[in-house]
């Protein structure tokens, strides 16, 4: 039953305006649509949906009193107290969307319930009722909006000039819902034809594939979590797969779809070491907590959304992207780079970097004789390079071809990165004197604690002057060290220092390795193979592009028409 929020809940309520677009009304009504248990919710637009919205669904209807209420200001079914707004399990609970509407199109209104014979309709204009009676429909309700900000021409103005990518937002906004509710039904109609159609799938992942097709779903690894208070049902692109929109990332919280900060930077703190530059990870991350745990009451839009363990949602987070890289191994390897059997008890040459492969220096180990015996191993072998780039390997699987400069990179990266962390400090024999301005020296007060923790120990003199102590290991100081630091530092936050860190580890790996056009032996391309086996992630350098890529067999067979 619908009824007038009591004025104490009111002021509770984020205030502002509902409706500035197209797309808000949209994102409204298909809420409203869902919250009445619709399966079938279908949306109609002309002029990108300012000559007309429509929005149709099969959902539980209104009686004849609550559509003559569903209009006015301050009117919900949702919630009648403010204990309410503690546990808000439904997408509307404002009671603000159907009276922004009324001030700003001329609307109408037809709803049925289940038991009523015959629906009813009510046509509003300028917030007032113009009309009202019966009408035969099924059940469910309609409605309708028509000249959206007729009396607002300049927004109206401003919109008209943007008229596609008002319809791109409501594609996109369709497309978020449908996968948060793969049960339903959803069609999109424009100029009286359908643009998008998505009948009810029977797994999350279909309706995945029906919006994302399959050259995104194949490359999603689904993992679940439960734990006593939440749960995380995580589709996350596998190492390697990468795009160039930020398309296929979306997080839901209760099925409703929010914007998180935290849980993006986390996201993408985690992907960092094996995207692709420039590009985007896809993932969808729908978190179920107890509503009571999550406060929806912060902006009019009910996008944006407070934790109250934000830290444990992270950590779902962080648990799924590694239990995604596990599952992710075999069938990568497979791919791009097969894992090799070890022997039990060998290990590899460890050489200090750069590699030089060609000669053995002092470090080597008397488990060189083991190594020998991996080179002579069945089951690959190195054929050549090619173009003074590649290296050719012959495995199991078909050929593989390896870029010398990013697999060098990998290992040169993953080699500084363990020693790091058994000497996360370099102590300077010689402490260095810098001058600073006032911006690095405040910078330095107060992130003191956080870049110690880095392993930048930095001493404030007086004046303009301090004193660098240490430097994390894989970091070599150059003048304008402290100012890069500032730079590259002062908007990130502290938990991000460290993947900051790696990154410069990572320029400097690239500057030492091995570069595109330069001629290598057959021993160095045996050991690169070697060394690739042992690090942690051989699919990708550091920056993210690919390593290498297996033409199998299979596929040459089908180039010759060997095999169709």
């Amino acid at each position: 039953m619908i009824i007038e929020l009591p004025a104490e809940v009111r002021q509770r309520i984020a205030a502002g305006e509902v409706i500035e677009r197209p797309v808000n009304v949209v994102k409204e009504l298909i809420e409203n649509s869902i919250d009445a248990k619709a399966d079938v919710i279908s949306i109609e637009l002309e002029q990108g949906g300012l000559g007309l919205i429509r929005v149709r669904d099969n959902g539980i209807g209104m009686s004849k009193e609550d559509l003559e209420m569903c209009y006015l200001p301050h009117t919900t079914s949702k919630i009648c107290s403010l204990n309410d707004l503690t546990r808000i399990s439904s997408f509307g609970f404002r009671g603000e969307a159907l009276a922004s509407m009324a001030r700003v199109a001329r609307l109408n209104i037809c709803s049925r319930t289940e038991s009523s014979e015959v629906g009813n309709y009510v046509t509003i204009e300028k917030a007032v009722p113009k009309a009202k009676g019966s009408i035969a429909m099924p059940k469910g309700t309609e409605v309708e909006l028509r000249d959206l900000f007729y009396n607002m021409p300049v927004r109206k103005k401003a919109i008209e000039k943007n008229l596609e990518n008002e319809m791109t937002a409501v594609y996109r906004l369709v497309d978020t819902y449908a996968v948060s509710f793969p049960e339903i039904k959803f069609v999109l109609i424009s100029k009286n034809k359908v643009i998008r159609e998505y009948l009810k799938a029977s797994s999350r992942i279909e309706r995945i594939r029906d919006v994302f097709g399959l050259s995104i779903s194949e490359n999603l690894v689904n993992v679940e979590i439960k734990e006593e208070k939440y749960s995380l049902d995580a589709y996350l692109s596998r190492p390697g797969f990468s795009m160039r929109s930020s398309y296929c990332q979306q997080i839901y919280v209760n099925t409703r779809p929010v914007r998180s900060s935290e849980i993006d930077k986390k996201i993408k703190s985690l992907y960092k070491e094996v995207q692709f530059l420039d590009t985007q990870p896809a993932y969808l991350l729908i978190i179920n907590v107890p509503p009571e745990d999550i406060d929806v009451n912060v902006h009019p839009n009910k996008m944006t959304v407070k934790f109250r363990d934000i830290e444990g949602i992270l950590s779902l987070v962080e648990r799924a992207y590694e239990r995604m890289k596990e599952a992710s191994s075999e069938d990568i390897s497979l791919r791009v780079m097969p894992k090799l059997s070890r022997a039990r008890g060998t290990s590899y040459v460890e050489k200090q970097m750069p590699l030089d492969l060609t000669v053995l220096k002092d470090s080597v180990e008397p488990e060189v004789k083991t190594k020998k015996s991996l080179l002579s191993q069945q089951g690959w072998r190195y054929l050549g390079q090619v173009n003074k780039t590649y290296l050719v390997y012959e495995l199991p699987q078909g050929i593989m071809l390896i870029d010398q400069h990013a697999a060098e990179e990998r290992v040169n990266y993953e080699q500084l990165l363990a020693k790091g962390k058994e000497k996360r400090i370099v102590e300077l024999v010689r402490p260095i004197v810098i001058k600073v301005t006032q911006n690095e020296k405040a910078f330095i007060e107060s992130k003191h604690e956080a870049l110690r923790e880095v392993g930048f120990e930095i001493d404030l003199m007086g004046g303009d002057t301090c004193i660098l102590r240490t430097l994390p290991y894989g970091i070599e100081y150059y003048d304008g060290l402290l100012t890069d630091l500032v730079t590259g530092l002062k908007d990130v936050k502290e938990d991000l220092f460290e993947a900051t860190v790696k990154e410069k580890i990572a320029m400097k790996a690239c500057k030492i390795s091995i570069k595109a056009n330069q001629q290598v032996t057959d021993t160095y391309a045996k050991e690169l193979w070697l060394k690739l086996q042992e690090c942690r992630n051989p699919n990708t350098c550091p920056h993210g592009r690919p390593v290498s890529i297996l033409l199998t067999w299979g596929e040459i067979e089908k180039l010759f028409k060997r095999k169709l």
